[in-house]
């Protein structure tokens, strides 16, 4: 600007700036904090901290920031290599060298970290407990990504992941995770550790490589490396002694870990993990309402307890297995209804049911969970009882009816005038509805020959509502599937509501013809997006989902082209679609124990004075079912036992997974 007077400069006056870059853009009110509260109501959070007011940038030379940092800016930082919780004490040939070939004496000099007590170059020995549990904590903070990948994948978690299971509160946990990278290594809780491996990890197997190129990650890179931080969160839950030594962190951990190990089969490892979270929530006393006065920690502790009992329920209805908690007797108070920035230390504003927060899908999963656990009771004596199964139906019913205006589908052309922070709403919907649709199939499957009526009607009824809100989503939508964030995440129920619907049109061919003719229409709807979310390598498994779904339909399309050698394709596609073993058994090997596929570092479990133990030998003779199950020849053989106790009850590897998925 030229001044009016010549040869005179106008003296530009200085303006503090008082708010984020975010708010700064968009000409909002800032508070400063990080992430501010406009950032957090507009899903921007992340931006926010990276972004914050000048004033509040923070010291960059902090401790463990520095080992982030270092990858940050090239240097030689080794590769994580998993490794095994037990260091050893004669084996390096260099005293600045790990037995794994990781420098600790370099990272330590990169940035002159002063842990040089805990992996001191020129000592390869540790004389008491404490310091060997450092040794290991520093070992796996290696595995960690760089700090803006970490930042990017924390994000994406609480932005896209965290209503599957909400379990955690996390302004609490932002201001953790802040304090985190400011620490030394041995001030760190290694459950925290775990749990921070357990947010990433989920992250890392659900995100876009759109969104990783959007952040500057190598998304092939990002997915190799899901298998480390794996192995790190159950290395970390390991030697933090979880089992024994149990925390809310820990318990948070377990939860989140499902992410990861639903998409990617692991289902005797969910089976182990369920036991150590039921174990440790009862040692820590959340079968009972929380006394505590801070109004987080009150939340937080009802919040994990439901979605245990959640899982627990989920799991043993999926396998038959005796549930772990009776939660239909629970008398914890359910959690409330408010979202996370509602929640203060000695404050909480709670809101009425029918406004949506971030807790609404879970607090209504927990009510219909609470029937389902009934249904389990007395361990299924009750299962072959069609009047306590009609009884069920009806309470789940009346449930139902007290459902938020959100959840219900008449009111579908109102999601539009939800805020954008409740994008999740009618995928949680459809996680819910689906999930609820596939359960009532299991609970009428076995009264077909004797109640063929009743039975059928709502069979077919579940089976036509149960994709409903998936295509009302659909309708709605003017990007296409591939570009839909939670279409990726919940592509997996979608996959098991869709294999289980087909599967029914092709064992029993019902004549309910313009039922089966939407059913059908829907069943290769969800086929056609799978494909699409495989080539945006949203899923590893989407590819053959989504050629197994249209195998099944082909079948029930063309049935005289059906041969021995395409069923029994068929039967090792599914297996691997599933989590079963890549190799179908020989007669001779179908009663054979078969190998754990939990030879990873695992979560010990110790004897309590409970009949858990009897619980793990139930578990370890569904594993033997489930080889003895798919040692089966034909397609018609596996969908002839799942008839005989009824769809997804019983105990093998493909009704854990057929119906829900992630629920």
């Amino acid at each position: 600007m030229e001044s009016i007077f010549p040869g005179q400069k106008i003296q530009r006056r200085e303006r503090r700036i008082l708010s984020c870059i975010p708010c700064r853009k968009h000409r909002l009110k800032c508070d400063r904090e990080i992430p501010c509260q406009a950032c957090c109501r507009f899903r921007r959070a992340g931006k926010c901290r990276r972004y914050p007011f000048p004033g509040a940038e923070s010291d960059a030379s902090t401790p463990i920031r520095s080992v982030a940092t270092s990858r940050e800016n090239g240097s030689p930082v080794s590769k994580p290599i998993p490794i095994q919780p037990q260091p050893q004490s004669n084996t390096a040939s260099s005293p600045g060298l790990t037995p794994h070939g990781v420098d600790l004496h370099d990272i330590s000099t990169l940035r002159r970290l002063p842990i040089g007590d805990i992996v001191n170059a020129k000592h390869t020995r540790y004389a008491s407990f404490n310091d060997q549990k450092t040794h290991w904590a520093a070992m796996l903070i290696v595995m960690l990504p760089a700090r803006a990948t970490c930042d990017a994948l924390i994000d994406f978690f609480f932005e896209n992941l965290s209503w599957v299971y909400r379990v955690h509160h996390a302004p609490t946990f932002m201001l953790d995770y802040e304090a985190f990278w400011g620490k030394e290594i041995e001030t760190i809780d290694i459950h925290c550790l775990a749990m921070l491996f357990s947010l990433i990890l989920a992250s890392g197997i659900r995100v876009t490589e759109r969104y990783c190129v959007e952040h500057g990650i190598d998304f092939n890179e990002l997915r190799e490396n899901t298998h480390i931080w794996y192995s790190a969160t159950r290395q970390a839950l390991s030697l933090g002694d979880a089992d024994s030594n149990p925390s809310i962190e820990a318990l948070q951990s377990m939860i989140t870990l499902q992410h990861f190990l639903y998409a990617t089969g692991k289902d005797n490892v969910i089976k182990l993990l369920l036991v150590s979270a039921v174990e440790g929530a009862y040692a820590l006393g959340l079968d009972s309402e929380s006394t505590s006065v801070d109004m987080v920690q009150r939340e937080v502790h009802h919040r994990v307890w439901w979605e245990i009992c959640v899982s627990d329920t989920y799991h043993a209805m999926s396998t038959q297995n005796p549930t772990l908690v009776q939660s239909y007797q629970s008398s914890v108070p359910a959690p409330l209804n408010c979202s996370d920035m509602d929640i203060s230390a000695s404050t909480i504003t709670v809101h009425a049911s029918d406004e949506p927060t971030e807790m609404s899908m879970n607090i209504a999963r927990g009510q219909i969970f609470q029937v389902f656990n009934r249904l389990l009771m007395d361990h299924g004596a009750h299962l072959d009882s069609f009047e306590f199964v009609v009884s069920l139906d009806a309470e789940l019913f009346d449930v139902m009816d007290q459902f938020p205006w959100f959840f219900k589908p008449k009111f579908a052309h109102r999601w539009a005038e939800l805020s954008p922070e409740f994008h999740f709403v009618p995928w949680a919907y459809q996680l819910l509805n689906g999930c609820i649709c596939m359960q009532r199939i299991r609970m009428y499957w076995p009264f077909i020959s004797t109640k063929p009526d009743t039975a059928w009607e709502v069979i077919m009824a579940a089976a036509s509502d149960a994709l409903t809100v998936y295509q009302m989503i659909r309708g709605m939508q003017q990007r296409p599937i591939k570009d839909l964030q939670n279409c990726g995440i919940i592509y997996y129920q979608l996959f098991s509501v869709a294999v289980t619907l087909a599967s029914l049109l092709l064992v029993h061919r019902p004549e309910f013809h313009d039922q089966v003719r939407v059913i059908r229409g829907r069943i290769e709807t969800v086929a056609l997006d799978l494909a699409q979310l495989s080539t945006e390598e949203v899923s590893p498994l989407a590819s053959e989902q989504s050629k197994i779904i249209g195998e099944i339909l082909e079948m029930y399309d063309f049935p005289s082209r059906v041969d021995p050698r395409s069923t029994n394709l068929l039967i090792s596609q599914l297996r691997m679609a599933l989590g079963g073993r890549s190799k179908l058994l020989g007669p001779d090997q179908a009663g054979a124990t078969p190998r754990s596929d939990t030879q990873e570092p695992s979560i010990h479990t110790p004897d309590l004075e409970t009949d858990i133990s009897v619980l793990k030998a139930d578990i370890h003779s569904a594993s033997e079912l489930s080889e003895r199950f798919w040692a089966s020849s034909t397609i018609q053989e596996i969908f002839t036992n799942i008839d005989l106790v009824g769809l997804g009850l019983e105990q093998n590897s493909l009704r854990s997974h057929l119906g829900i998925g992630v629920y």
